[in-house]
């Protein structure tokens, strides 16, 4: 046994000539010797915990405590039980010789001592100490080795650590693991190591090399083991017979090598299924490195190690498996959720193809729609790796492809008409379906169309709604078309259905956003057409807000705080922009395209001036009843002159009157006081009608409208026009819009409101009105001036709307930041307004 220190030797005697001897002896032999004379003291350190010595004395003749009770002691003690005794008597007794061995001495000498003697048995007592250390450090060793395979779930640390441990434990220079591939009829190379060659191929820090698999025959070692679980043991490779060492012959002539002992022993799992085999080469001698057969103390415990490594190799794979499963679940649901998440028809089409693929480690992949009106399955992806292909979905060229007949010998018509599944090792191999159309691909393109596996996709109501057909499932470790695995198909399944679930979701939001596209165009082409006066405005007012918002975004610095609108925010904005006067709907198109004062269903100017006319033969028929009655009484031409000059002043100023009156009809920005006050005068004057009753000039109603001082509406009818606002929030109110457009009926209902609350309808304060509602407000009011379809005034010209938006954020009504931004990035351009050269005055009221 090699130490690295002389052994300890404690002697436990109050014979001081016999501890004399024993010492001299003993170390002059080589041993440490420790000496004591009191055996309770002796037996307390020995049970202290401290270091143990490697054999103990012990006198039978001790004055504090029985030798024979202190033997007994240590030997019920599993510390100390290991630890051989020999018992000294003064004399041979037959009584003491079965004393010492009931207590359980190993040995026992007799006095005098014959130092050949005791020097003889303390060496074969220690003989027996380092066996039985030496197994129980090995059993220790496969405990420990046991525990830590145990322990590692990574298979290429794993199969690494078994040939390690194995060589360790071999001292073998050289050693291979395979894995047993029953199914293929193979052995698998995993892990090469061998020193003497510095080669290091396989496990997690070995080269990765694809070494060629090892047939099942019985004439190859590794395989004869595999087959039959025998452990082969040889001394020489190139003595041995009845086996085919060719292989090992060729790696030894093509390195260098020299093979010589060889170890071949079964891994097996819980069932005692062999599952691997580790073959060992060269065990060596650990004094001199010379080459040595395989001891066979070494092969039992090789096999126990093996047993222990093909268990936990079992395990390491169970582990995995479970994993890998428990990620395929996560996978899938991940896709699922993804799936269910994405309504783009295009992007989800190609995800439920790359996830397919990606499941079963598929080379190409492809994804039918069936029309059951028309009776065919319509292309929508087309993938192939190794062709580089990609047709269809977002990142794909359209597949303009002719559709497919529903007819049952297609193998994808068929899983759509029938619902089943089919998974085919080999096109080429396979009977009962047409693949003449793959087989015509495969010529046309070189491919080699091989596996396939095809799985219908179903909706809610498990109707077939498409089929997802797979090509050239490939081992992912080795690159090789395999079919189909089972476990695979299973979890295509499940990918199908949810693809089918969520294309079907996908679809019913799509033209659920379809429909309520079309029914806020609707909505807003309504209001539009309602009235002439106001066609185009809300398309125009949506076109400005966008073109802000996203001049908003392109801002490099933080005039807006960083503030930047995502895509479904500008959605939601021009989905406000839309609708923001659908409270339009209820109000009176007289009110709203009420283009002079006197307007009320038609322009009351007409009465007016059937009333002048009236009023003019009135007093022309005065004047000739006048001229009649003076010609009677003989009055001269000079008096029938005067009457005719009289009368022309009237009618002259009747019609300056009416000049006047239809020019104050017509909205201004403001009625000075010498107006107002000749429109009362004109209101003051009475005529005679034809039923010879006495009536005014004009209506005390005319006269109110007449009065109005600023544009064309009167208070009431302002409050009419600006009730539009309120009833907006009130109708967007009501309908349950999506969480991504839940701001609309606040937005819309904003773009009267002012940053100095004097807007309406809720007289909102800046710090109430968000950004949006800011940006709204200004493309409704420039619209407002700039509008061209306007029936009661010109159209500003930019420039001139542009300093009147100026002049409301000097008056504290705007967002001097948006005004600025929306000139500076020339928002404006988005239109193509026809301009009037000439400002013209816009009415109160609003858009």
């Amino acid at each position: 046994m090699e130490t690295t220190h002389s052994p300890l030797i404690l002697i436990v005697d109050e014979d001081k000539e016999s501890e004399s001897l024993f010492r001299e002896h003993l170390v002059g032999a080589g041993f440490q010797v420790q000496t004591m004379s009191d055996g309770l003291a002796a037996l307390r350190e020995l049970q202290s915990g401290g270091p143990l010595p490697e054999l103990m004395i012990l006198g039978t003749q001790l004055s504090h405590g029985d030798a024979f009770e202190i033997c007994m002691e240590m030997k019920d003690n599993l510390a100390t039980r290991a630890i051989p005794v020999i018992m000294v008597t003064p004399m041979v007794r037959a009584e003491d010789v079965v004393r010492a061995m009931d207590a359980g001495a190993d040995d026992f000498l007799t006095k005098p001592l014959n130092p050949m003697e005791l020097l003889a048995r303390v060496r074969a007592l220690m003989r027996v100490k380092a066996t039985y250390d030496e197994l129980v450090q090995g059993i220790r060793r496969l405990t420990h080795i046991g525990i830590a395979l145990s322990a590692e779930h990574d298979l290429d640390r794993l199969l690494e650590r078994i040939v390690e441990e194995a060589r360790t434990l071999n001292h073998a220079d050289a050693g291979t693991l395979y894995t047993v591939d029953w199914d293929a009829g193979v052995l698998n190379f995993q892990v090469l190591q061998n020193d003497s060659m510095g080669t290091r191929v396989g496990g997690a820090s070995g080269d990765k090399v694809q070494w060629p698999s090892v047939p099942l025959t019985p004439s190859n070692v590794s395989a004869y083991v595999a087959l039959t679980g025998e452990i082969v043991n040889i001394p020489d490779v190139y003595q041995a017979e009845g086996m085919d060492f060719s292989g090992t012959r060729q790696y030894d002539s093509m390195t260098g090598y020299r093979s010589t002992s060889m170890l071949v022993v079964p891994m097996r799992n819980y069932d005692n299924e062999i599952i691997g085999v580790l073959q060992l080469i060269n065990a060596q001698d650990p004094l001199t490195t010379h080459v040595v057969p395989f001891l066979a103390d070494n092969v039992e415990r090789t096999e126990a190690l093996a047993s222990q490594a093909g268990i936990a190799l079992t395990n390491a794979r169970l582990i995995n498996d479970l994993q890998a499963s428990l990620v395929e679940i996560q996978r899938l649901t991940h896709i699922g959720i993804a799936l269910s998440a994405e309504h783009n028809l295009d992007r989800l089409l190609e995800r439920i193809v790359d996830e397919a693929r990606a499941i079963n480690h598929a080379d190409a992949g492809t994804l039918y729609t069936v029309d059951w009106d028309a009776r065919v399955l319509n292309f929508q992806i087309i993938q192939n790796d190794s062709m580089h292909t990609r047709l269809g979905g977002i990142h794909g060229k359209q597949a303009h492809l002719p559709s497919v007949p529903l007819t049952p010998s297609n193998v994808s018509a068929y899983v759509a008409l029938t619902g089943e599944i089919v998974n085919i090792p080999d096109v080429y191999q396979a009977e009962g379906m047409d693949f003449s159309g793959t087989r015509q691909y495969d010529s046309m393109t070189g491919y080699r169309s091989t596996s396939m596996l095809v799985v219908p996709m179903r909706n809610y109501e498990n109707d077939i709604i498409g089929v997802l057909q797979l090509i050239n499932a490939k081992d992912p470790r080795r690159s090789k078309v395999v079919p189909f695995p089972a476990e695979r198909v299973e979890r295509t399944l499940a990918l199908a259905s949810q693809a089918g679930i969520a294309l079907t979701n996908a679809r019913l939001i799509n033209d659920l956003q379809g429909f309520l596209e079309g029914l806020i165009q609707v909505m807003a082409v309504a209001v539009d057409e309602k009235s002439p006066s106001t066609a185009g405005h809300i398309q125009r007012v949506t076109q400005l807000t966008v073109a802000l918002a996203e001049a908003v975004n392109e801002v490099a610095d933080d005039s807006f705080e960083g503030r930047r609108f995502s895509k479904e925010e500008v959605n939601e904005l021009r989905i406000a922009g839309l609708l923001h006067d659908i409270g339009k709907i209820v109000v009176p198109e007289h009110v709203v395209d009420k283009a002079t004062k006197l307007e009320r269903i038609y322009d009351r100017i007409h009465e007016i001036r059937t009333r002048f006319s009236v009023i003019r033969r009135g007093m022309q028929n005065e004047a000739l009843q006048h001229k009649l009655e003076v010609i009677q009484e003989r009055a001269s031409r000079r008096e029938l002159v005067a009457i005719d000059n009289e009368l022309e002043e009237k009618l002259a100023a009747l019609t300056d009157d009416l000049a006047f009156i239809e020019m104050i009809n017509h909205g201004g920005e403001f009625m000075a006081p010498e107006r107002m006050e000749r429109l009362q005068q004109i209101a003051a004057r009475s005529y005679t009608d034809d039923n010879g009753i006495e009536q005014p000039y004009l209506t005390p109603d005319e006269v109110r409208n007449l009065a109005i001082s600023r544009g064309t509406l009167l208070p009431e009818e302002i409050d009419i026009i600006r009730s539009h606002a309120a009833v907006s929030i009130r109708l967007l109110s009501q309908i349950p819009f999506s969480r991504r457009l839940r701001n609309v009926p606040l937005f819309a209902g904003d773009h009267h409101e002012t940053l100095d609350g004097k807007g309406y309808p809720q007289g909102k304060k800046a710090e109430e009105l968000p950004l949006p509602s800011r940006i709204l407000a200004i493309a409704d009011i420039f619209d407002a001036l700039t509008a061209t379809d306007r029936p009661y005034k010109k159209a500003y010209t930019r420039e001139v709307a542009y300093r009147i938006l100026r002049e409301d954020v000097q008056r504290g009504r705007l967002d001097s930041r948006l005004v600025e931004l929306f000139i500076s990035a020339d928002c404006a351009a988005t239109l193509n307004h026809e301009e009037s050269s000439e400002p013209q005055p816009v009415i109160q009221g609003g858009a």
